[in-house]
């Protein structure tokens, strides 16, 4: 029984770590009497909380069979989604399936992104989604950069950049003619117009010294060698060429260096040749658009307005199930970032002449790009010229980026009654800014990877510039071999940790069509056969995704709730948020409780960015206090609002070194100085050597956690938002461990938790109430999080009589009666709300019981007989395994390595359930997805994480009947590079508990809840 033993201690401790948190009454009165929130939460009915899935469809190729598009979107609805995202997709297709959507029906139609027959199926995709209450977003263009075949790369709409040439001369060395371009045209499409060179300044000057510099090689920016200048900056003269473009120069000393910029088109185009039907544009061929002026963005627009939307139902259904507008990734491919007007804006933007210093912003590629990418530097330096003059030009990118590209969204998106959602991070933008402004930011898991700043950044704009949702593209994996390899304990716990970052809407990546021109079995995979996925009825998993949804919707509603409040602003001078994270690697903060978010400083310019009763906008965030970390460089103007905030009654933590230099050319350093000098002599700035110091420096200012954890952990990550009736938490274990401790919440009122997975909504039995927190025990496995709501209103039902202050046991309530737990023999103690001891001695409880006898059935899926015609043709055939020891299936000789499917494991045991007695479900290990049965009957949904289950009053007396349903991933049938190791594994035990009633309930509780049951 050793096995036994320790399953116990494990049970054992999550029963103790739930004490507070699990049982078997639910507050909810009948359906009728139900708060909104019960009704919804419970039923998972909210839609704009459902998952959200990208939805992919090869061109116009769908228009062949309309009517999968309306079966595929039934699914999704039945599935329990709430919105598909629209895009053209087809990253890994053959050259002859790109061919064959160009080729053109029987009305002379292609099936290319905005040929008539994508137009029919996005129509299609509308119509089923209203039939079946779904929302529709739409990809802004035919893939990501958004790009047109409507202009040329010549066009003011098109993407541009800013590009050189150089001539290198001796003293008494004179060069006529003109200064060619050395950069590489970015295009490759040998069938392009002629990209043009359109001269904007020519510059000479001496250099001292020289060096071969290599950069870029990253994503989407090639690797590109260059010579680096290092000018004398006194000998720097701008020359006039001829109405040619040519100049007569002499050089008046050795090493002079003649460089003429030019301003031209990209030439990018996105990543399918042929990309869009012409019958409206140019060519098959669509080039990225500008994305830092409103020409770019208008274009695209009036695209829309004349073609999709010319039909008038189209433009009808979209009003009516329209949901955002979308843009994905900034993958812009660039020799140096540029818009057409950016002479007239940096001026307006700085008030100086950049034509002064075109040399020193060339090879602006992204926010790496800044300090150590300038092909020409000045040897005397000291006032950090080339880095300020290119921080302005980064700066006012950035300000193109958000107020002529994503407001201009904004606005019209909402002329057709919807939002604007974009991934707002890449090239050189300030992701918390984009995030205030566009109706849903978004990041992107595959991106950020564990990185919790990231997504940090863009929480702090959605929550200062007033918004609700931070959306996440979740799902696209490389590191599972196979589309249909990524688990979904895997997914899920992707999902609980990027919540616990301030994400509160999901995105899968996602649901592909099911045909193309040369699909093969089990259908067709936007991505190919690596990246997943195809979540949809293709995989067995999909038999148990009502589960999955369910408990996704009820976390998201209870991440939407109200606004989200956040301790502790960090001041974040690099702002875009897939740049450099993570930004403050001290764990301090998380370890005492504090929430932080990170502030950029286009932030401190929004007209919520107030200081009122010393919280910087106490109706948004409502940060306590702000910490500048270790910040070398800094704008005069934000250490002026900063200046502002301190007089104003705001803590401000100074950690480390102090700014010494400006970021921008319109500062000096001395003022820069000057000024901070300033902050730091206002009451209540204080200044610390070390980040180990911040946590002491704001408890001596009084400002507490929302989550003040009792014991110091620094892993479990925290998000509280409120409302006027509520406070809400949601708690996530970060660790590669188990985690108990005790936390203090703040709020008033009896707290609850909330069962993302079931839908019921219990009072928590155990807990103390001290100076104004309510303090309640956490136990929580590694991934795993748990949700808690705090009312005095009843939105979460009806508080129970009486709560215990202590125990040594799970604390319960059953039949209305706090009810101690008992998993093994001993002596239990609980102390009441009214200070009470109560003592139970509790021997001769059963011992766990293993389960080794057991019975294996596998429904294999596999190619069909008739897959050669029909790709979605899926062969499902029962495997009878007999008796099986809990093994991987690829280690059963009827099953092996090539079988995905759905295994039921079955087995019977004898229990006695005399003396009030259950048991819990002890399981080692599933993979994937499963649900149990006992004695027919299905238990309410199951935590995919923890996989232990209450038994509860499932169990009779005498033999009892176990079913565990096992779903796969569809890997090892469409062969994964990865074998997967499918089915229960390891050990499963019966684990058996005694419920001790403490306390009888006061009466008209009680008959509440008779009532409450009597109803249901």
């Amino acid at each position: 029984m050793k096995k036994a033993k320790k399953l116990i201690a494990a049970v054992t401790s999550l029963a103790l770590a739930a004490s507070c948190f699990t049982g078997v009454l639910p507050v909810q009165a009948a359906e009728s009497g139900n708060s909104t929130f019960q009704t919804e939460f419970k039923n998972a009915s909210n839609h704009d909380s459902k998952l959200r899935v990208r939805y992919w469809i090869p061109g116009g190729w769908a228009a062949k069979d309309l009517d999968e598009i309306d079966r595929e979107i039934k699914e999704l609805a039945d599935a329990g989604y709430g919105c598909v995202e629209v895009a053209d997709v087809r990253d890994k297709m053959s050259q002859s399936e790109l061919d064959a959507l160009a080729q053109k029906d029987e009305n002379g139609d292609t099936y290319l992104y905005g040929s008539k027959n994508w137009e029919k199926s996005v129509k299609q995709i509308l119509k089923s989604a209203k039939k079946y209450g779904l929302t529709v977003d739409m990809t802004f263009g035919q893939r990501w950069p958004a790009s047109s075949n409507e202009i040329t790369p010549n066009d003011d709409a098109a993407a541009k950049e800013l590009v050189y040439g150089t001539v290198e001369l001796s003293n008494g060395q004179n060069y006529q003619g003109s200064v060619p371009v050395t950069s590489k045209v970015t295009t490759t499409n040998e069938e392009n117009p002629v990209i043009e060179n359109d001269l904007i300044g020519i510059y000479a000057a001496k250099y001292d010294s020289t060096k071969e510099v290599e950069t870029g090689g990253g994503w989407m920016q090639p690797a590109t060698k260059y010579t680096q200048y290092s000018l004398d900056q006194s000998t720097m003269v701008q020359l006039t060429p001829n109405e040619n473009g040519e100049i007569d120069f002499t050089a008046p000393d050795d090493n002079y260096v003649v460089v003429a910029i030019y301003q031209r088109g990209t030439g990018q185009l996105v990543g399918y040749q042929p990309s869009m039907d012409n019958h409206t544009g140019t060519n098959y061929d669509a080039y990225v658009v500008d994305h830092f002026s409103d020409a770019g963005v208008n274009v695209m627009q009036k695209y829309y307005e004349n073609n999709l939307f010319s039909d008038p139902e189209t433009a009808e259904l979209i009003k009516e199930v329209g949901g955002n507008w979308f843009e994905d990734s900034l993958e812009m491919t660039t020799a140096g970032l540029w818009t057409y007007d950016m002479l007239e804006e940096f001026q307006e933007e700085t008030g100086y002449d950049l034509t002064n210093y075109l040399p020193f912003v060339l090879k602006v590629t992204g926010m790496d790009s800044i300090s150590n990418n300038s092909p020409f530097i000045l040897t005397d330096d000291t006032d950090n010229l080339v880095t300020n003059v290119r921080n302005d030009y980064v700066e006012t990118l950035s300000n193109l980026y958000n107020y002529e590209r994503t407001q201009d969204m904004v606005d019209w998106a909402e002329t057709y009654g919807m939002g604007y959602r974009v991934q707002a991070y890449g090239s050189t933008i300030d992701s918390a800014l984009t995030s205030a402004i566009a109706t849903t930011p978004e990041g992107e898991s595959l991106t950020f990877g564990n990185k919790h700043d990231s997504f940090r950044v863009m929480a702090a704009g959605r929550d200062m510039g007033g918004n609700t949702i931070l959306s996440d593209e979740i799902g696209a994996n490389f590191g599972y071999g196979s589309a249909y390899g990524f688990p979904f304990d895997d997914l899920i716990a992707n999902f609980n940790k990027n919540y616990a970052a301030g994400v509160n809407s999901m995105y899968l990546h996602g649901y592909s069509y099911a045909y193309s021109p040369e699909a093969q079995w089990p259908g067709f995979h936007a991505f190919g056969s690596d990246i997943p996925g195809p979540f949809s009825s293709r995989m067995p998993e999909w038999e148990h995704i009502n589960d999955i949804t369910g408990y996704i919707d009820r976390t998201q509603y209870v991440l939407q709730q109200g606004v989200q409040k956040t301790d502790v602003a960090i001041y974040q001078p690099t702002y875009n948020a897939s740049y450099g994270a993570p930004y403050y690697t001290d764990t301090g903060l998380t370890e005492a409780g504090y929430s932080y978010q990170f502030f950029t400083r286009s932030l401190f310019n929004l007209d919520s960015a107030v200081i009122k009763d010393g919280v910087l906008n106490p109706d948004g965030p409502g940060y306590r206090a702000m910490i500048i970390n270790n910040v070398s460089s800094m704008a005069v103007e934000t250490i002026d609002k900063l200046i502002e905030y301190a007089n104003a009654g705001f803590p401000i933590i100074v950690v480390g070194q102090t700014p010494t230099t400006s970021i921008s050319l319109v500062d000096n350093a001395q003022d820069v100085v000057n000024k901070f000098n300033e902050l730091l002599a206002i009451d209540g700035v204080v200044q610390v050597e070390n980040t180990s110091e911040v946590v002491s420096a704001l408890e001596a200012k009084g400002i507490e956690p929302a989550v003040d954890k009792q014991t110091e952990n620094a892993d479990i990550v925290t998000i509280h938002r409120t409302t006027e009736d509520a406070d809400f938490y949601y708690l996530f274990n970060d660790a590669g461990e188990q985690a108990q401790l005790e936390i203090a919440l703040e709020g008033n009122g009896t707290p609850y938790l909330l069962d993302g997975w079931t839908g019921e909504i219990t009072p928590i039995a155990n807990y103390t109430v001290e100076d104004g927190q309510i303090i309640v025990p956490v136990d929580l496995a590694t991934n795993d999080a748990m949700m808690v709501g705090i009312s005095s209103t009843g939105i979460f039902g009806e508080p129970a009589d009486n709560h215990a202050i202590s125990s040594n046991a799970k604390i319960s309530y059953k039949d209305g009666n706090l009810t101690v737990r008992a998993t093994e023999d001993g002596t239990y103690t609980v102390v009441d709300k009214e200070g009470k001891e109560y003592n139970y001695n509790v021997t001769g409880l059963a011992e766990p019981i293993d389960l080794n006898d057991w019975n294996l059935t596998v429904q294999s899926w596999s190619k069909g007989d008739n897959a050669d015609n029909d790709v979605l043709d899926t062969k499902k055939e029962d495997i009878a395994v007999g008796k099986t020891d809990l093994i991987a299936w690829k280690d059963i000789p009827q099953l092996g390595s090539t079988v995905s499917g759905i295994g039921t494991y079955s087995t019977t045991f004898n229990f006695d359930t005399s003396n009030n007695t259950s048991a819990y479900l002890d399981v080692t290990e599933v993979f994937d997805t499963f649900r149990v049965f006992v004695n027919g009957q299905q238990l309410p949904a199951i935590n995919q994480i923890t996989k232990q289950i209450d038994l509860g009053d499932y169990l009779v007396d005498g033999e009892n009947t176990l079913v565990i349903e096992v779903a796969s991933t569809l890997a090892n049938a469409v062969g994964s590079k990865k074998i997967q190791e499918y089915g229960v594994i390891g050990d499963v035990c019966v684990v058996p508990y005694q419920d001790i009633t403490v306390k009888e309930a006061d009466k008209g509780v009680l008959n509440s809840v008779i009532a409450y049951a009597e109803q249901a």
